[in-house]
C-alpha cells in the first residue's frame, strides 16, 4: 500500500491486458444498477485506484456513459447509465446483417467476449416480428461456413476465463495437459502470455518452466488450469504476432533462430490455386513459362511448412532448403510403403 493505493506490484502492463480489465470493468458496471466505489473496484482488479480513474475516463472517452453517483454519507459509486445498456438502434438491414453474421462469431465460444455477443443476438432476434424472423433465418443457409476441424469450445468457458486471467496477471500456471507424445495427462508449469486461433482451434502461448521456451498448448488438450499466487516478467517487448512471423502456424522458433530462405514449385493444377492467397507476409510468388510457380518463404520453423507441402501431393515440390526436401521425400516414400501391399 501506498498512500492508500494499490500497485500491482510495480509491473507494466501491456494493451492487452488493459483491454481486457476495461472491458471487464464495464460488464460489471453495467450488471450493477448500484455502482461500485473506486476502492471496490481496485480491490476486485487489483490495480490501484488511480489506475480505475483512467480506464474510466478511458470508457467515457469513447462515449460510454460512465457517471459517478453521490450518495448518503458522501459516498461516490461509480455506474452505468441505464440507457447505455440497450441495445442501440439499428436500420433493418443493419440488424439483420449482423444478426445473420452471427455464425462468423461461433470461434468466440468460450471467451470473454461470447456471453456479450450471445445477449446482443438474443436482443435483436427480440425485437424481429415473426413474420420478418422467418424471412431472416431463410436466409441464413444461403451462406454457409464450413467446421470440419474446428473445436468447440462452448463447454471450456471457464478454462479459457481462468487462462485469460492469468495472462492478464502474470501469474505462474499449472495446466494438466495431455499433449500426443504422452498416454495420459500430466501437469505443466507455465507462464501464459497469451492465446491464438489458428485453423479452427485455440491455443494458449507460454513459457514452460521446465526448459524455459515458449511452447503451444491446444485447449482442446486441457483438462485443468490452476493459476498459482507466483508472478512472473514477461520477455521484454514479447509479442505474439512477431514470435509466430517465422512460421507457418503456430509453432514458435527462438528469438535468435535465423530465417531461412523455402521454395516450393507448385505443378500448373495448383498454380492459380497458390496465387490467388496469401500465404505468409513473406511470400513471393514466381510464375514459370512452364505455367507452374515457385512459391518462396522467409520462415524459421519448417515444421508446419512440410505438412503444407504434403497436403498437395504430387502438385508440389520443395526445392530448398535442403532438409526440407528431404524431409518431404521420406515422409512421402513413409507413406507410399502404406500402399505398397494391398
Amino acid at each position: 500500500m501506498v498512500d492508500g493505493t494499490r500497485f500491482r506490484r510495480g509491473r507494466l502492463m501491456n494493451d492487452t491486458e488493459q483491454f481486457q480489465r476495461r472491458w471487464r470493468l464495464y460488464q460489471r458496471l453495467s450488471r450493477l444498477p448500484e455502482g461500485e466505489s473506486l476502492i471496490e473496484l481496485a480491490d476486485r482488479f487489483e490495480v490501484s485506484s488511480k489506475t480505475i480513474q483512467r480506464d474510466i475516463a478511458t470508457l467515457r472517452a469513447v462515449g460510454l456513459e460512465v457517471v459517478e453517483v453521490t450518495e448518503k454519507f458522501g459516498l461516490k459509486r461509480w455506474r452505468v447509465q441505464p440507457d447505455m445498456t440497450r441495445v442501440p438502434n439499428f436500420l433493418w438491414d443493419e440488424a439483420v446483417a449482423i444478426y445473420l453474421g452471427r455464425k462468423f462469431l461461433e470461434p468466440l465460444a468460450g471467451t470473454i467476449f461470447w456471453e456479450a455477443a450471445q445477449r446482443a443476438f438474443a436482443k435483436l432476434k427480440a425485437t424481429f416480428k415473426p413474420e420478418a424472423l422467418s424471412i431472416i433465418e431463410s436466409l441464413g443457409p444461403l451462406i454457409h461456413q464450413t467446421s470440419i476441424g474446428s473445436s468447440d469450445y462452448s463447454a471450456r468457458a471457464q478454462v479459457i476465463d481462468d487462462l485469460m486471467t492469468a495472462i492478464e496477471d502474470h501469474k505462474v500456471t499449472t495446466i494438466e495437459y495431455h499433449s500426443l507424445k504422452t498416454d495420459a495427462p500430466r501437469p505443466i508449469s507455465v507462464q501464459p502470455l497469451g492465446m491464438v486461433y489458428h485453423e479452427g482451434s485455440l491455443f494458449l502461448m507460454a513459457i514452460a518452466e521446465e526448459h524455459g521456451q515458449v511452447r503451444h498448448y491446444k485447449i482442446d488438450r486441457l483438462s485443468g488450469v490452476d493459476i498459482t499466487e507466483n508472478h512472473f516478467t514477461p520477455p521484454e517487448g514479447f509479442d505474439l504476432k512477431q514470435h509466430l512471423s517465422g512460421t507457418l502456424g503456430v509453432y514458435g522458433v527462438d528469438q535468435d533462430q535465423p530465417l531461412r530462405t523455402v521454395r516450393i514449385q507448385f505443378a500448373v493444377a495448383a498454380a492459380r490455386y497458390i496465387q490467388e492467397h496469401t500465404w505468409h507476409k513473406s511470400q513471393t510468388l514466381e510464375p514459370q513459362p512452364d505455367g507452374t510457380v515457385i512459391c518462396i518463404l522467409q520462415l524459421a520453423s519448417l515444421v508446419e511448412v512440410e505438412s503444407w507441402i504434403l497436403g498437395f501431393g504430387p502438385r508440389a515440390e520443395a526445392l530448398e532448403p535442403p532438409e526440407l526436401r528431404q524431409s518431404v521425400a521420406d515422409s512421402l516414400q513413409e507413406a507410399l510403403g502404406s500402399y505398397s501391399n494391398p
